[in-house]
Parts: C-alpha cells; sequence; structure tokens
C-alpha cells in the first residue's frame, strides 16, 4: 500500500469552483465512516495519502503537515467525530514564511471535511458501507493558485481512495500534473 504507481489517466470526477474563493469535492469511499475520519484525523491515517503529520485531535488543538519543502499548519476549528472536521489552513515554506495563497490578511484558508456514512436508505446503494465525503476549501485566492488547489486535492483525494481501498497509492505529483491542465481550462 505505500508503494506508488505510475498514473497513465485520470477519470474521477472534478472538483467544482462554488464560489469566487472556494472549491468543492465529493467523493465516495468504499470504507466505513470510523476509518475514514481515522485517515483524517490521524498520523498513521494521513501519511499514505497526505504527509507527515503532528495532531492534536481537539477543537483547538494544533496539526502540521510535512510536505518536505513546505509544510502546512493549522488549528482544528470544529470537531465532531466522525462527521465533521474544520481546520484553520496555512503554508509556510522550510524557512517559515507564509504563502500567500489566502484571501485573509494572514493567508490562512478554511478547510472542511464532512462524511456521511452511506446505507441502504442513502441514494448510493452500490456504495452502502461506504462513506461520502464533502471537502470544501474557502478563502484561497482565485486563478492559477485556485487551479492549484484542485489539482492538489484531487490528487490527494485519489491517493486517500486507494489508501483506503488497500491499493497503491498513485504517484500524487504525476496525477497533479495530469489534472492540473483540466482545471485551468476550468477557470
Amino acid at each position: 500500500m505505500n508503494d506508488t504507481e505510475a498514473v497513465e489517466t485520470d477519470d474521477a470526477p472534478l472538483g467544482k469552483r462554488i464560489a469566487a474563493n472556494a472549491i468543492r469535492f465529493e467523493r465516495v469511499l468504499p470504507a466505513p465512516i470510523e476509518r475514514v475520519w481515522n485517515a483524517l484525523t490521524t498520523p498513521a491515517g494521513l501519511a499514505p495519502w497526505l504527509g507527515a503529520a503532528t495532531v492534536d485531535l481537539r477543537a483547538g488543538g494544533h496539526f502540521r503537515l510535512d510536505f518536505g519543502e513546505s509544510e502546512m499548519r493549522g488549528r482544528i476549528l470544529q470537531l465532531e467525530p466522525p462527521n465533521r472536521l474544520v481546520l484553520f489552513w496555512q503554508e509556510c515554506d522550510t524557512g517559515g514564511a507564509i504563502a500567500e495563497y489566502g484571501v485573509t490578511p494572514d493567508f490562512h484558508s478554511e478547510l472542511s471535511f464532512e462524511l456521511v456514512a452511506l446505507t441502504e436508505e442513502t441514494d448510493a446503494a452500490d456504495a452502502t458501507g461506504g462513506t461520502k465525503l464533502i471537502l470544501v476549501h474557502r478563502l484561497i485566492a482565485g486563478g492559477d493558485v485556485m487551479a492549484s488547489f484542485l489539482g492538489g486535492w484531487h490528487a490527494h483525494l485519489e491517493a486517500l481512495l486507494a489508501a483506503l481501498g488497500d491499493s497503491a497509492v498513485p504517484d500524487r505529483t504525476a496525477l497533479y500534473e495530469l489534472v492540473k491542465p483540466r482545471y485551468d481550462a476550468l477557470l
């Protein structure tokens, strides 16, 4: 599962711009809600699809994701296990300089994950036992910044899908390079 594989095509649904400063993704994941929640909130769950993490899992708690050349730092704004997680999200380089992609004075953005357990009563009967994930990333700049976030989240969510399905995690950089032009064309 930790191996990566080359990406030649990608037919996953595209994320959408839902406001001047916000994007949204929806995915049906092949895992129960508790397993998806752990993939979003624990260092062991985040590592295969997003990166090495430190997480203080409580409202007001801090988190850090290490991407090598940069890191994401933030604070947990809302925590409703296993259904909702809202984060203050800010990218910094290794020297601590803040990336200026947000539309707020301190360039932070807000990231929310909502999870819904799929049952026979849901409209996704073929995914019973799975989980619907809705990701919304708000307060981000438009243009190339937004297209970059769309491409990045697209690649990361495909990696999450693979990790939860016990498949080889795709090469996220290759997948990003494949889908980013599609998002450039949409914006």
